[in-house]
């Protein structure tokens, strides 16, 4: 800005960077306090944040199913969304949860539908709601079901606990050497399950690599090699089982999100489906997976279709950790109002108004 003014031939000025953050954070709670379209349509998608410190936030942002049924590619966008509901709060139950949801319908009117993770205090409060309100409809995202069915399967699966272990050792050994472009991905210490496709894909690509070096003469040094990742070799049965079922864990992911749950869905993904070996995992999964979609696809109205993904959401939460930056591992902060500002259509009349209502001190007093 201050290079602007330059070439403008105004006075030689810039704003500070708190100066800017409250812009940010002014043109974010005016998203928060200003009015929404009230409607029978409205979908909801609800989360809490990671507790960090003494405070975790409910989120609540929400679409017209009448604009989103519109769209030809049914993945959520941040300007697909508009921000419903933004709540700090020290502890959270069901009752909590409640509150925070009836509060909610101020905004935007009684929710159609509503599609959260299966958090014990979200669950409980979305059950206290739905009896008060029992025309709401309700769905667990489709990713947190399938993680929650891959917990369950490999935590008792001894070749991939062993797997994970080693992988975690081999990370640590390689991680500043020659072989560093071979480190592991890093597995999350909660909600691991959420990204157990990208160690399946890692075992993939070093066992390609291993079988590439030892028909190469100017290969890698193949003892270095072998001695770090050798390892894999034993789990290449193992890891072709896990592959086959992550295949079909990302057919109904991707399914689901691009197109949302509706009477022909089942259809439509056993037609990208091969049917995998009876009481195989994958068989498994396929089985309880397309149990779950059709059960969802039953709370769809003739000729209407029902969004079942929350992943906009996560990526909301981890674009506000990006801003916040280092200040994350001391908690939430004011910029979560940041959040408002990147959600939603924010045109040059939305922040034209966000500066004129919202002053420094109503952002410092919320």
């Amino acid at each position: 800005m201050a290079l602007m003014s330059r070439l403008l031939g105004s006075d030689d000025r810039s704003p500070s960077p708190s100066t800017v953050r409250t812009w940010l954070l002014r043109v974010g709670l005016y998203q928060l306090q200003g009015q929404l379209t009230k409607a029978d349509d409205w979908v909801w998608i609800v989360d809490h944040s990671v507790q960090i410190g003494q405070l975790k936030v409910m989120l609540i942002v929400g679409l017209r199913l009448s604009a989103w049924q519109r769209l030809d590619d049914k993945r959520l966008n941040y300007c697909d969304v508009e921000l419903v509901a933004l709540d700090p709060v020290r502890t959270s139950t069901g009752e909590v949860v409640d509150d925070q949801l009836e509060k909610a319908i101020s905004r935007t009117g009684l929710p159609s539908h509503i599609i959260s993770d299966g958090g014990r205090d979200i669950h409980k409060g979305l059950s206290i709601f739905r009896k008060r309100h029992p025309a709401v409809s309700w769905t667990y995202d489709v990713k947190h079901k399938t993680a929650a069915l891959l917990k369950r399967e490999l935590e008792r699966d001894k070749q991939w606990v062993e797997f994970a272990k080693t992988a975690s050792v081999t990370k640590r050994a390689v991680y500043q050497t020659e072989l560093a472009f071979c480190i592991p991905p890093t597995q999350r210490s909660k909600a691991r399950y959420m990204s157990a496709d990208l160690l399946v894909v890692w075992g993939v690509k070093i066992l390609d690599l291993l079988g590439s070096q030892q028909s190469k003469d100017d290969s890698l040094e193949l003892d270095r090699l072998g001695e770090k990742l050798g390892w894999v070799e034993e789990y290449r049965e193992a890891i072709g089982r896990w592959q086959a079922a992550m295949k079909v864990i990302e057919c109904i992911e991707t399914t689901v999100r691009h197109e949302g749950y509706h009477s022909s869905i089942r259809a439509n993904i056993e037609s990208k489906l091969e049917a995998p070996p009876v009481g195989s995992l994958a068989n498994r999964l396929q089985s309880e997976l397309l149990e779950f979609v059709d059960q969802n696809a039953a709370l769809a109205k003739e000729g209407e279709q029902l969004p079942g993904s929350s992943e906009v959401l996560e990526s909301i939460f981890g674009k506000y950790k990006t801003l916040q930056g280092e200040a994350t591992q001391f908690g939430v902060t004011a910029m979560v109002l940041s959040i408002g500002a990147m959600i939603g259509r924010v045109t040059v009349r939305t922040v034209q108004k966000g500066l004129e209502t919202i002053s420094a001190k109503t952002v410092s007093a919320w």
